[in-house]
């Protein structure tokens, strides 16, 4: 004679209870609906109103305290130690921007040249050499950038 699942009270292994029989059997959504009920009686019972926003307050003061942590540390502002202009070998005039940027003066295929760009150092020779980011301006672009920079400067102030 047939076993009804009220009557069954363990599975093959005999280690199942009652209840997580039943629920094997049940829909998808009753599962959850008591797998919410269960995590509601584990929290803790409510407070009064006094306690409550005690608490809250320093849950929230501990939250900040612990998103204040998490943020990234403020980068400085790596101005360049000098004005002084550098030559190297070259022949090449160069100014430090900061952060392995630098402003050069050169000649490439007899045009001078003024160059904005980054620099990286060569873990072959360990000597500092030109990235790919970066420009090089002729005289005449130059000019025309001198020209609009006082311009470029109030507008970034007023940002």
């Amino acid at each position: 004679m047939p076993k009804s699942k009220e009557t069954i009270s363990t599975s093959e292994s005999g280690s199942e209870s009652e209840e997580e029989v039943k629920q094997k059997s049940m829909p998808a959504s009753k599962k959850r609906q008591l797998q919410e009920k269960e995590k509601e009686k584990k929290k803790p019972k409510p407070k009064s109103e006094s306690e409550s926003e005690a608490s809250e307050a320093s849950e929230a003061s501990d939250s900040e305290e612990e998103a204040k942590s998490k943020k990234r540390p403020k980068k400085t502002n790596n101005k360049a130690p000098a004005k002084k202009a550098k030559t190297n070998d070259d022949g090449e005039t160069s100014w430090e921007l900061g952060n392995m940027k630098f402003v050069t003066i050169r000649t490439f295929k007899g045009k001078l040249l003024v160059d904005i760009r980054e620099k990286y150092m060569d873990k072959n020779s360990g000597d500092l050499k030109p990235g790919k980011k970066g420009i090089s301006l002729n005289v005449e672009n130059w000019k025309q950038f001198y020209d609009i920079v006082e311009e470029v400067n109030e507008a970034v102030k007023s940002q």
